[in-house]
């Protein structure tokens, strides 16, 4: 049965701190108490923006008795907390949301009191009174219009303390969300105004997780895919000169023969020709995935740089690494400590996330969640790959080598620690 929708109301403005509109909410905590894991299924499960739409909203008019819409659409919550079928479960959530959506207007940017987006600012980051800040309050819809705000004292600390809890502000937006943006731009800008390089290992993985977050329907829309099916192509090179691409399809290894042009997806042709020439060659077919001592880089494609900046030469992004008992089981093994089974389990945590917690997915590298989010918007894996190179002398050695830098001309070296370029710690 679902808590009384006096309960209900009260909890929402004791939430939101805002002030009670009737006297039918001015219930006694004892009664909050009892109703309480009622109260909570309810404001976990539709998130803080939906909950600050409705509750302006009522605030905005005198509570109708046989108003009876808040107290139908946590009963069908209710349900889809019960459910045992997440598939149910999700449906059930989206059904509650869109009665929420529409029984509120969200066409205009939620009405957030300024003095509370402030104040919120400050306690997250430490943000002191500046006049530039109160001067454009309407423009504030994302961390990259902060940058204005920060002199150069700034942080990395604090550059990931707002990626991390950018959530946790409720922003002048349609939902009370922040809007997407672009690292690479905030990062530009940071440098810009405070001669500050924030781009760094640290601040990238808590904005590519943030962006997992903000993709979590499309991530729904691959759930149903093996975890092997989420690896990158595997591009093998011959001692006659052709190339193969192997890929997982349903559970079983496909090998295709391809030509070097198919390789054209590779947008820095420096490290284009270094891959063609540097590619370990084989002689006996697939059997190479599980022989040992193997060095590779696994490549991908930038898909979110900034607006009519397609052709700069760090699109390709590259990581480094080794495997010890074969590429195949290093990223396609059933071990929990493979690539593949690691994207596989930052996409279903993701997809049943309701609010962010950006601490859930804190320890995972880089890699994984990049190639899980590309995954997402390519999903024939057609702008990434594993490549094996060779090498000479110790694995460990080869590979520390290579993250050191990669040598594609005599004036650029390329270096996979450097976040323009790489994903590597």
């Amino acid at each position: 049965m679902a808590p009384r929708k006096e309960v209900v109301y009260y909890y929402i403005y004791s939430f939101f701190g805002l002030t009670h509109a009737h006297s039918t909410v001015r219930i006694s905590l004892e009664k909050l108490r009892e109703d309480y894991v009622g109260c909570k299924v309810f404001w976990n499960i539709v998130g803080k923006r939906k909950l600050t739409l409705e509750a302006r909203k009522l605030t905005s008019k005198m509570i109708s008795e046989d108003d009876i819409h808040l107290v139908h659409a946590l009963s069908t919550l209710r349900l889809a907390s019960q459910s045992e079928d997440e598939k149910r479960r999700r449906e059930l959530k989206r059904c509650a949301l869109h009665a929420i959506d529409k029984k509120c207007s969200i066409s205009k940017p939620l009405d957030i009191n300024f003095h509370t987006f402030h104040q919120e600012l400050k306690n997250t980051l430490g943000i002191k009174e500046d006049e530039r800040f109160l001067e454009r309050k309407p423009f504030y819809t994302s961390p990259r219009d902060l940058v204005e705000i920060f002199d150069k004292n700034v942080t990395e600390d604090t550059v990931q303390k707002l990626f991390e809890n950018q959530y946790k502000i409720r922003w002048p937006t349609k939902t009370g969300d922040p809007e997407p943006f672009n690292y690479y731009e905030f990062c530009k800008a940071m440098k810009t105004r405070c001669d500050k390089d924030v781009m760094n290992y640290t601040t990238r993985r808590a904005h590519v997780n943030s962006m997992l977050y903000q993709a979590q329907e499309q991530l729904n829309e691959i759930r149903h895919l093996p975890y092997k099916q989420l690896c990158p192509p595997v591009y093998v090179k011959y001692t006659d000169g052709t190339w193969e691409k192997c890929t997982y399809e349903e559970d079983s290894l496909r090998v295709s023969e391809i030509g070097e042009e198919n390789l054209d997806w590779i947008t820095n042709e420096q490290l284009k020709t270094y891959i063609k020439d540097q590619s370990k060659q084989h002689t006996n077919g697939n059997s190479f995935l599980d022989k040992s001592e193997q060095l590779y880089l696994a490549v991908l494609e930038e898909d979110y740089l900034p607006d009519n900046d397609e052709n700069r030469s760090d699109k390709t992004q590259v990581y480094v690494g080794k495997a010890k008992n074969g590429i195949k089981e290093r990223w396609m093994g059933s071990q929990c400590s493979s690539h593949c089974r690691t994207m596989e389990r930052s996409r279903n945590v993701m997809c049943r996330m309701m609010n962010y917690d950006p601490d859930v997915l804190a320890s995972t590298m880089l890699v994984d969640l990049r190639f899980l989010l590309h995954k997402v918007n390519n999903r024939e894996g057609n702008k990434s790959g594993l490549f094996i190179i060779k090498f000479s002398g110790p694995l460990k050695d080869a590979e520390n080598k290579l993250i050191k830098g990669i040598k594609l001309t005599d004036t650029f070296t390329l270096r996979p620690t450097n976040m323009e370029y790489g994903m590597k710690a």
